[in-house]
């Protein structure tokens, strides 16, 4: 959730590279104001919202639109962030420049939509280890079934339908095959977006000390954090090889993710309202549920800095501070 006080970039964060002109930009813009309002409204999002779309989206999209010049088959972008980033409607609001600023066909694929069915995870967690019950590490997604939709869109044409799951984290769990959505034709872009896209696993022996309260108290041997690790390294840096481009959405600080994650969760709250059954509603579950993902969130915000093609450092109120790319 973003706050309405704040602007959502900074004043010093420019976009790098001018891939269009001021007066295209402008023009962009104008094209897509009606668009714009209606995404507003729709994610309940401040007006300064509006400030990203001159500054970064448009600029961003004509950077991504190019290569997508330069290959036959879709071009795949992975968007990267901690809980609370902001990635998701970013990623909505991209997708809305591409299909009305520039005419581009494109596919949104969120990670979370392919977490395993909340049974499935309670086998893994009596089976392998009790923590992972909880969604979010890898391990308890369904890559195999996110690698099928992948190559499903890549080699889809124009009257292919491409089905996509569906995970509610009101009910943490996902939803009844019937409800799962639909792509409809062949995407020129496909933007895949997750807290742990782009992740590669750490050495082992980092893993020897625990970092928190979790790790120490309920993972003291660490036969779970070797496990995740373990299948970051097997079954989802094959599939994030596959990323034409990574987009990295960087966080401060590790420290700032309770909050953000508290926000993000109000906000799910009062969506479900008498549905929500997500289990995060006092902040000790939420710790508890934030301290799984802080090992591997730690070593991205360590190393993807170095390796994202674009990074969108961010500063403690979630405002885009600096916009740098790493390869051109």
């Amino acid at each position: 959730m973003i706050s309405a006080r704040l602007p959502l970039i900074a004043d010093t964060a420019q976009w790098p590279s001018q891939t269009l002109t001021e007066t295209d930009i402008h023009s962009a813009c104008q094209h897509i104001s009606v668009a714009g309002e209606r995404f507003l409204a729709h994610h309940q999002l401040p007006r300064r919202y509006l400030e990203l779309f001159p500054r970064l989206l448009v600029p961003l999209a004509a950077h991504l639109r190019h290569f997508t010049e330069q290959q036959r088959s879709p071009l795949v972008v992975g968007i990267a962030g901690c809980q609370g980033a902001g990635k998701t409607t970013l990623t909505q609001a991209l997708q809305l420049v591409f299909q009305y600023v520039f005419g581009l066909s494109c596919c949104h694929l969120s990670l979370d939509d392919y977490y395993w069915p909340q049974a499935y995870r309670h086998q893994l967690a009596k089976d392998i280890h009790p923590l992972l019950a909880t969604r979010g590490v890898p391990g308890t997604h369904d890559t195999a079934l996110l690698g099928n939709t992948l190559r499903a869109l890549l080699h889809a044409d124009e009257g292919s339908e491409t089905i996509m799951p569906l995970f509610d984290k009101g009910i943490d769990d996902r939803r009844p095959e019937t409800q799962w959505g639909r792509f409809i034709g062949r995407p020129d872009i496909v933007l895949l977006e997750g807290w742990c896209v782009g992740a590669h696993a750490e050495a082992n022996d980092a893993l020897e000390e625990p970092i928190n309260p979790l790790e120490l108290d309920e993972d003291p041997q660490g036969a779970w954090r070797r496990w995740v690790n373990r299948q970051l390294a097997e079954r989802y840096e094959p599939l994030f090889s596959t990323l034409n481009r990574l987009i990295f959405m960087q966080a401060p600080n590790w420290d700032v993710v309770m909050e953000w994650r508290r926000l993000q969760e109000a906000k799910l709250m009062r969506a479900q309202g008498a549905n929500y059954r997500g289990g995060l509603d006092n902040p000790q579950q939420l710790m508890r549920f934030i301290n799984h993902y802080e090992r591997i969130t730690r070593h991205m915000l360590r190393t993807l800095p170095s390796t994202a093609d674009i990074l969108l450092a961010q500063d403690t109120e979630q405002r885009i501070a600096h916009i740098s790319l790493k390869h051109e």
